[in-house]
């Protein structure tokens, strides 16, 4: 089991159809299970680390969120 308790939908990601995107802080202590998560989902997916950005810092450092990579990920989306 990868998947504490109170996120229960996240206890079977290969069940999930949609695309994926997610987008998870360098120092974030939630990290592993982010990554554990990502590696079992079987659609299209991408996994973006913020470099130098923990836990709470992609709420309100802006400076931090990867907008160029997250805006190639939606596009190639709209593309299919």
């Amino acid at each position: 089991r990868t998947c504490p308790s109170y996120f229960p939908e996240l206890t079977h990601p290969e069940r999930i159809e949609t695309p994926v995107l997610t987008v998870v802080g360098e120092q974030a202590a939630t990290r592993p299970l982010s990554e554990a998560i990502h590696e079992r989902l079987t659609t299209t997916k991408r996994i973006l680390v913020a470099p130098g950005a923990g836990r709470v810092d992609l709420y309100y450092r802006t400076d931090l969120i990867p907008f160029d990579e997250i805006d190639s990920f939606l596009a190639q989306l709209l593309r299919q």
